[in-house]
């Protein structure tokens, strides 16, 4: 749900759900599957050929429940082409973000194809990179009318880089926990003597068995 004028920008709530086959963390006590959704408002600002992007709200499912934001100013080099630097706080950790977008005149299912990749860096040695293609529907020619225009977009992208996040956190715990449990307790010697019997003593005092 949200209100748009394409020459002022845009206010809106928004929500998701994502869930990712991963797994299971055996050594952890955990099946398969990592679940992310979220809840909450969302704006834009448009000036000239620049956008600028937030979003906030609340996450929870699988990852820890608490606040999450994301924050973008996107420059459009041209009508087709979209760089960005943003700000993303997800899973309670913090990253910059660099990201770009380009629509091709490809054609495909009726639809307009764009190539997109987005790279994060942050706290924690977080690092990350995430590109593919997206395919466009709609009358809006250009890549900054369809942004202006057209339905704003989702969050899919976003909750793959949390629960991807948060899977590698799991996959953290489930190696320390396996190799945890590689190691073996070593008896005492006390307890693998069986049968000893006073054989000789030496000079000094100190007894063969």
């Amino acid at each position: 749900m949200f209100w748009r004028d394409p020459s002022v920008g845009l206010l809106g709530v928004t929500g998701s759900w994502t869930q990712l086959d991963r797994g299971p963390w055996t050594f952890i006590g955990r099946g398969t599957g990592v679940s992310v959704g979220n809840v909450g408002g969302e704006g834009e600002y448009y000036l000239n050929s620049v956008t600028l992007r937030a979003v906030a709200g609340w996450e929870g499912g699988d990852v820890p429940s608490g606040f999450f934001t994301r924050a973008d100013a996107r420059w459009y080099a041209q009508q087709d082409l979209m760089l960005s630097i943003g700000y993303r706080y997800t899973d309670r950790i913090s990253a910059a973000a660099l990201g770009g977008e380009s629509l091709t005149p490809t054609n495909l299912f009726g639809g307009r194809i764009s190539l997109f990749a987005e790279g994060r860096i942050g706290e924690s040695d977080y690092r990350a990179v995430l590109g593919g293609l997206r395919i466009y529907f709609g009358k809006s020619p250009t890549l900054i009318e369809k942004h202006r225009r057209d339905d704003p977009g989702n969050d899919l992208v976003e909750n793959l880089f949390t629960v991807q996040q948060f899977s590698k956190t799991l996959d953290q715990q489930n190696k320390a926990a396996e190799n945890s449990s590689g190691i073996s307790s070593i008896p005492s010697d006390v307890r693998l003597k069986r049968d000893i019997v006073l054989l000789a003593r030496l000079h000094n005092g100190i007894g063969l068995y």
